[in-house]
Parts: structure tokens; sequence; C-alpha cells
């Protein structure tokens, strides 16, 4: 049996031989149990490896491996998506749902389609299940060639979703180019699901989605409407579309800051006003958070403050922050209702020194990926120490799932770049499904040395207990 560990420790552990049930480690005082649970002598949820910098690819020359690239992988039911090199060849891979299994589904050796040339560049990418979309390139190798591009995760054709050719909705007049959709590898510019992409781009600072049945592009969100709030505040430029369903969650902003709303999947509509003359007031959105929204932290919040937002089915997680220097991880219904603060500035770092910090050190609350039930996300502690932490989407306790300089269950310890830092890149907007998670994890191998691995983790197991929910 394992030691006892204190709270804050990476894996909670299941005491069945007493009747305990997976009781973690609360930031508060839940029940009176946690100084139990926290010393309990058992066995549990661990990261278990799904590859990594020295797996051999079957098929290649002896001695050929993995090197990850320093893009998050992806994950739903049971397939896992990365990007790595390999031969120096770099490429998008997928393994799973069977263990073992690699399967190349496109590389910088793959023809553009509706193009010339190959691809250069493969970021970012997102994967609803069932298609792998990416934002593809030829860094101007070949012309100038850009775009969404869609393969089937099983394999097979690519097809051309949207490029530099497309010509931008609705007013069909002129092409999106070389830059379409925000170039520069963050996945926070595009979001997946249900067969459904959507993106913002330069082109009218606005958001756009593709059906990828159809192949129907059109504007959901452009500088056509405004958001018209008191203050007086203003805000036309449309970005960070993020998709659930039929309902969309976007960032607008401007020189007053930014706001969040969400929007139907159809688009924005509009209706006359003269706050936002000469455009339209949007005027089918449900307000998330703005500054005239208050903060659960004090005050309202400052529209300078709000950062990444994620939606999975009718709720919305976004980072935000108050005048008073507060920054925290909140949550609310799609249609604004609901609203609760999960985890802040204020809070103690399980297994950390002191409280989490703001998004300047290490994008400590700034980064943070949905499941089903729970929340994970980046944190920094007083000592600038790196983390990975999970809390319930519901609210309730936050506890660690790893942390700079760790030891994993495979005896590897977590690098920390600089003594305190993780990879910049530990997971991205699909990297969980359900419960589950796939962490990009730089680690050192006692024998081996430095490597780079995708492991996962069964979140539930963390979180939730059996015998009651938390609130």
């Amino acid at each position: 049996m394992s030691q006892g560990q204190p709270c804050g420790t990476p894996f909670i552990r299941n005491r069945g031989e007493m009747g305990m049930n997976r009781i973690p480690c609360l930031r508060t005082f839940l029940f009176g149990l946690c100084a139990f649970a926290c010393v309990a002598d058992v066995a549990g949820s661990q990261l278990v490896k799904v590859v990594d910098s020295f797996t051999p690819v079957a098929g290649e020359p002896p001695g050929t491996t993995f090197n990850l690239t320093v893009a998050a992988a992806a994950y739903k039911n049971g397939i896992f998506v990365f990007e790595a090199q390999v031969g120096g060849v770099k490429g998008l891979w997928r393994t799973g749902p069977t263990a073992g299994g690699f399967t190349r589904l496109v590389d910088v050796n793959t023809a553009i389609p509706s193009g010339s040339g190959f691809f250069r560049d493969l970021l970012p990418f997102r994967f609803d299940g069932s298609t792998l979309v990416f934002r593809g390139d030829d860094q101007g190798e070949f012309g100038g060639q850009a775009g969404y591009y869609a393969i089937p995760i099983g394999g097979g054709a690519i097809t051309t979703l949207a490029n530099q050719n497309t010509l931008v909705p609705p007013a069909n007049t002129t092409p999106f180019g070389f830059g379409i959709g925000f170039p520069g590898g963050t996945q926070d510019y595009m979001s997946l699901d249900g067969g459904n992409l959507v993106f913002a781009d330069n082109a009218e600072s606005g958001n756009y989605a593709i059906d990828l049945a159809s192949g129907q592009v059109r504007a959901i969100g452009t500088t056509a409407y405004a958001i018209c709030e008191a203050g007086p505040y203003l805000a036309l430029i449309w970005g960070q579309p993020e998709i659930s369903g039929n309902t969309v969650s976007m960032s607008i902003g401007g020189g007053q800051g930014s706001s969040l709303y969400t929007f139907p999947l159809s688009g924005v509509s509009g209706v006359p006003d003269p706050c936002a003359t000469p455009r339209e007031r949007a005027s089918n959105g449900s307000r998330i958070a703005s500054l005239n929204v208050a903060n659960p932290g004090g005050g309202n919040f400052d529209a300078f403050k709000f950062g990444t937002q994620r939606i999975s089915g009718n709720t919305v997680v976004f980072r935000g922050g108050n005048a008073s220097g507060r920054y925290g991880i909140y949550s609310t219904a799609s249609d604004g209702s609901g609203l609760s603060e999960l985890v802040s500035t204020n809070d103690a770092v399980p297994g950390g020194v002191g409280t989490f910090q703001d998004p300047v050190f290490g994008f400590s609350l700034e980064l943070f990926v949905l499941g089903n039930e729970v929340v994970v996300f980046r944190g920094t502690d007083a000592n600038l120490f790196q983390g990975v932490y999970a809390v319930p989407i519901q609210g309730g306790p936050v506890v660690e799932v790893t942390r700079a300089g760790d030891i994993l269950p495979d005896g590897r310890t977590v690098y920390a770049a600089g003594g305190a830092a993780l990879a910049p890149e530990v997971f991205q907007g699909d990297s969980m499904y359900g419960d589950r998670l796939a962490l990009r994890i730089d680690f050192t191998d006692p024998v081996l040395g430095f490597g780079s691995g995708i492991y996962t983790i069964d979140l539930g197991d963390l979180i939730f207990a059996d015998d009651f929910e938390l609130p």
C-alpha cells in the first residue's frame, strides 16, 4: 500500500477497506472529512502515459520515436490526437481507442487540396470525436496558401472548408486571404462541435461558421452589429467564438474593453438603435458578463480583465476580474443566470504556497478546459510554481492534478523550466471529454533523461465522492 499523503497531493485515493469512498481534500471544511481522507492508505486514480518521445513508431527504421511538438493533444471517445515529428516529418497523429496503435492523419508531405504544394504548418487543430479540423498553411513556400481543412478521424481524403480564396460573407466580394483565421497557433480562435466549425478572422473583425456537411461559410457576428450597454459602453470587434450545440459564446470588444455574450449558431440579429448607429444593436444574445455585471468577489467585472471563455452544454466558463485586482474563473448558464466564482486569486493553492496568482504569472487562472462536470485550469502559486488543478463545474473543492516537480506514477519527474514552470501548452480546448483529460507534460526520466509525453487521467475519481454530490 502507498503511504499517507498530505492535502494537495496529485492523486486522491480510495479508502475502500474502511468504507470511505473517493473524497477529495477540500479547500473548505466539508463534512469534517478532509483531514481523514487526505492521509488514506489506498490505491486509486493516476496519470497514465498514452505516448511519449521514447515510444517507437511501427514501420519506421529502428530507433525512430515520436518527437512531440509543443502543441497539446485533443481527446474524445477514447481517441487522442497529437502533433509530432517522426523522422523529421511533422504531422498530426491519432491513437486509440485500442492501446498501442498509431495512425498518421496528415503531415507536411501532404499535398494541399484545392491548391498546390504541401502543408508546412498544421496548427491549431480541434476534434469533435469524428472529424479533425486544422488550420493549415504553406508558410509562404508555395504562393501563400492557408485555410481550414477537415479529415475523418478514421482517415481519408482531406476536405477544404475555407481557404485564402474563399469570399468573406455576407458581402462575398473580398477573399479572406492568407491570414484567414488569425494565424498564430492559438486554439482560442476556432472551435468545433457537432459538425460545425466557428472561427474568428480579421475580416470585418468577425466570427464565422462553417457547416462541415454542406460546406457553407457564413457570418455569425461582424461589425454590422454592436453591443450597447450603460456607461455608455460600445463594442463591435467580435472574437473568441466557442461552440456547443446550437449556441456560440463570444467576446465582443473595443476601446472600452470587452464583454461576453452567447448567441444562436444561426447568427447575430439586430435592431436600429441610436447607440449603435450606423450599425444595428445586437438584440438576440444573452449577456454573460460585462462591466455592468456584479463580480461575485466584489464590485463589478472590469471590462479589461476578461480572458479565455469556454462553453459546454448549457454552461459557460470564463476568466474575469474586478477593479480591486481580483482575478478568477467564473461559471454561468448560457443565458447568463446562476453566476458563480469557481476559483480566484483569494484561494489557497492545494499542495502549493499562498494563493493563486493573476494571469501574468504563467497563465495562472487564464488557461482552462471543460469536461462534463469538471473545469481543469492552469495555476501558479506565490512561489511561482505552476500546476494543473481541477474544480467541479458547479463549484466546490479545488484539487491538484499535477504540478512542476511532481513525481509521476511511472517514476518520472514533471519538468520544471527554471525550477518552476510547466510546458507552454499542457492542454487545449478539446483536451477533455466527460471526466477524462489529456495532458501534454515535459518530464525527466531517471534513465532516459528529458522527454515529453501525453498522459491521461479520469478526474471523476479525483473530484467526486460516491456517497454524495458536491454542491
